[in-house]
């Protein structure tokens, strides 16, 4: 019989893939989302929903009971307009927390999805498990944090902890890069600075099998990342080519554009409001995430499948369809 799993941030792009896995692989699974983005047809398709702010302690330990693996994908991620302390009260504190439920709870085994960000861009050679932790944002910070209070829990209460920091992640559902795809679609994206950061982008499903896998064996970190190394004026050419369409030729300079967004951020943030630009959005044009994935595919089995140009024309044609375009 499969373990019950509890997985959180069902709601988001990644959760919600991830409970689609898992319910494919047979798992009863408890999907925990918040009240502001309630995927009810994953009720539909077997699992169990739970509505609910994955910051307070009363639901934690209500959605542990039961379950014999916790994968936490929860996470305070692009936002703005928000203090850098909550980044830290949502991804580290909340996470402690979480796994301190858990190990009450008599959870086994307990999944956090990280990220690269707890990294500096690397420069010439790929990130790994024994790359420093270097953040450069709150985010990344906020990460590096969670794990840190994640490890000091599992060698306290045993809790099996498996770390996973995917590389730059793209697929169906995904509003971030669908902000990228629908730019490019209404020709109002413009490149910034030369685009030859590298990335190996990962489609969403070689990540939710990875988590699969760390569900039920490895522990320890493991960074995963996509099966090709692009540079981004590649993916942007590519997802131009996918929608039908041509990239503009306008490109602008890369510090004079983080300049003025500077001046909006700091403009809309003053009135409460998300702003459409920041600086640190542009760190995508500019910063290199390439990983080695060896330790993975050794633990996990892990051999990313889903290639650049079908990743990108599977997007591309789901946007289509969901009328995001």
């Amino acid at each position: 019989m499969s373990p019950r799993t509890l997985v959180t941030g069902a709601g988001g792009f990644l959760g919600s893939h991830l409970v689609e896995g898992l319910l494919a692989d047979g798992c009863a699974v408890r999907a925990l989302a918040r009240p502001t983005n309630v995927p009810r047809w994953l009720a539909d398709r077997g699992a169990e929903l739970v509505v609910g702010d994955v910051t307070r302690p009363e639901m934690q330990a209500a959605a542990c009971q039961g379950c014999q693996v916790v994968v936490h994908a929860a996470s305070l991620v692009t936002e703005v307009a928000v203090p850098d302390s909550e980044y830290f009260r949502v991804n580290a504190e909340a996470s402690e927390a979480l796994a301190r439920s858990a190990a009450r709870a008599g959870v086994k085994r307990f999944v956090f999805v990280s990220s690269t960000s707890v990294h500096r861009p690397n420069s010439g050679r790929p990130l790994d498990e024994n790359t420093a932790l270097e953040p450069e944002d709150a985010y990344g910070g906020s990460k590096a944090d969670a794990e840190r209070r994640l490890a000091a829990v599992a060698a306290e209460t045993g809790l099996r902890l498996v770390v996973v920091r995917p590389s730059r992640i793209y697929g169906p559902r995904d509003a971030s890069l669908g902000r990228v795809f629908r730019a490019i679609d209404q020709g109002r994206f413009w490149r910034v600075g030369p685009c030859n950061a590298e990335v190996d982008f990962v489609y969403v499903s070689d990540v939710v099998t990875a988590l699969r896998r760390a569900a039920t064996c490895g522990i320890g970190v493991y960074l995963v990342g996509g099966p090709e190394r692009v540079t981004l004026e590649r993916f942007f050419t590519e997802v131009a080519a996918a929608l039908g369409r041509r990239l503009p030729r306008l490109r602008l300079p890369l510090g004079p554009a983080m300049l003025a967004a500077g001046v909006i951020a700091r403009a809309y943030t003053a009135v409460g409001r998300e702003p459409p630009v920041a600086p640190k959005r542009f760190a995508f044009f500019r910063n290199s995430r390439v990983v080695a994935a060896s330790r993975a595919r050794m633990d996990l089995g892990y051999a990313p499948a889903v290639r650049l140009r079908a990743g990108i024309a599977r997007t591309a044609e789901w946007y289509r369809e969901a009328g995001w375009r």
